[in-house]
């Protein structure tokens, strides 16, 4: 249909063009054709421009819309129209226009938007869920010695107990190098290990629970190494070899001291000798002292005969530590035994009277009268001097030798007897020594004859008590 001028100007257009026009109010009710024929609105055909693409013109992203008489052209979903073109609207850019669940990003596109799950997420049906990056070692890239700590759309690499961020890597913390971070106790050394430490007892202390106690290396053999002679002295985590009293430390050995080789270490009384051994020194009283207190006192040999050996006709004379054995007067040293002097050989060692003749005894020697003499007192009186009428010889008289008694029996002249123990010799009487003879003494056993002055005595021998009739060992 040709519209005619008059119902162009009856028409408000509201289309794009003239060819698209929409009559929304008709004010005539009847109009000419071209042909000049009177026809009703009513009777007009309605065209249904959409239905050909030559009948009606629409931008992109826009459909046609029909209407009664024309037709319009109406953005898709998502656009809008702005002169001949239908412009994206951007439903992102207003919270009102489009609705994301949470954690995730609205995207526009041509027409519309889509939700995008945030980084750290995942789509799982309507909504955004947290992927745990910690649960996969494909999606985490923490460093050693860390752990993977899941967040909200993320993960943290948090370094493990005993280490410290540095930069990227977790490095190991020294707790060794500040006391501040070790809690080690007294007597132990900290060592470091990879993100800890721990506490090492000393040499010389063992672990006894969180304390580091003493090892008694003195208490067991097992543990200790001293040389012999030397004393374990325990010390706090070790222990010393004190070399006992009477030693010295000789490189890894004790050795003795020999306190006699110096007067500075010894004390030794006067009269004893030092004499060494293992870690000490005793001092013995030297031959012929004995031990009185802290003293050597001389042993007086001279005071019992069991401690003096001492030749016939001697005396013992003490001296200090020893003795000696003097000769009797009358007699000399002839070796080991003192032999008789015959002071009758020579003429400078008697003195006898005139008629008188020197009779040599056992350590002495006597003047005896000539024949026709007799004593008076320190001379020799001739015998034709005393009356010789009835005359007889009384003891008073007659001068006996030493050891001999007058005796006068049956009438006949005095005459002199030696006395028991003694035998004449000449014109002496001289002490039988009957010593010499077993016959002539009787001892106990453990004992010795030791001859006296005209008799003789048993002395106990060495070692041996005198207990009376008998000799007993002390």
């Amino acid at each position: 249909m040709i519209l005619t001028q008059f119902m162009k100007s009856a028409c408000e257009c509201v289309g794009l063009s003239l060819r698209r026009l929409l009559c929304k109010k008709l004010e005539l009710q009847k109009f000419e054709n071209l042909s000049g024929d009177t026809i009703s609105p009513h009777s007009l055909q309605h065209i249904d421009e959409c239905l050909s693409e030559e009948l009606f013109s629409c931008p992109d992203k826009s459909i046609c819309v029909n209407n009664i008489g024309s037709y319009t052209c109406s953005c898709n979903a998502g656009f809008f129209m702005l002169p001949e073109r239908c412009t994206d609207i951007d439903e992102c850019s207003s919270e009102a226009s489009f609705t994301c669940p949470d954690n995730s990003t609205c995207v526009n596109g041509q027409g519309s938007y889509t939700c995008t799950c945030d980084a750290g997420f995942f789509k799982k049906g309507n909504i955004c869920a947290d992927i745990d990056e910690c649960s996969s070692e494909a999606t985490l890239t923490c460093p050693d010695n860390s752990t993977c700590v899941n967040s909200q759309g993320s993960y943290q690499c948090t370094c493990d107990a005993g280490f410290f961020k540095d930069e990227s890597i977790c490095t190991d913390i020294d707790e060794c190098s500040s006391e501040a971070t070790l809690t080690c106790s007294d007597n132990s050394t900290c060592v470091n290990t990879q993100g800890s430490y721990k506490c090492t007892c000393d040499a010389g202390f063992f672990k006894d629970g969180s304390n580091c106690t003493d090892i008694d290396e003195c208490s067991s053999e097992a543990t200790l190494t001293c040389p012999d002679n030397s004393t374990c002295v325990n010390s706090q985590g070790s222990y010393k070899c004190t070399c006992d009293a009477g030693f010295f430390k000789d490189e890894s050995i004790c050795t003795d001291i020999d306190e006699c080789s110096s007067e500075a270490t010894l004390t030794c009384p006067d009269n004893s000798t030092c004499v060494n051994r293992q870690g000490s020194y005793y001092c013995t009283c030297d031959a012929g002292f004995f031990k009185d207190e802290i003293i050597c006192t001389d042993i007086d040999e001279c005071s019992s005969e069991a401690t003096f050996i001492c030749p016939d006709n001697s005396k013992c004379v003490n001296s200090q530590g020893s003795y000696n054995c003097t000769c009797d007067a009358g007699f000399f040293n002839d070796g080991s035994i003192c032999t008789d002097i015959d002071e009758c050989s020579s003429e400078a060692t008697f003195a006898c009277p005139d008629n008188s003749t020197c009779v040599n005894s056992q350590g002495s020697y006597n003047c005896t009268c000539d024949a026709g003499y007799f004593k008076d007192k320190s001379i020799c009186t001739a015998a034709a001097m005393l009356p010789t009428s009835n005359y007889t010889l009384v003891c008073g008289e007659v001068s006996c030798p030493e050891h001999s008694e007058c005796r006068i029996s049956d009438g006949n002249p005095a005459k002199c007897f030696c006395n028991s123990g003694y035998s004449k010799i000449g014109h002496v009487c001289e002490d039988i020594n009957e010593c010499l003879d077993p016959n002539q003494y009787e001892c106990p056993n453990n004992s010795f004859c030791k001859n006296t002055a005209g008799n003789y005595k048993c002395v106990c021998s060495a070692g041996f008590l005198d207990l009376g009739s008998r000799c007993e060992g002390g």
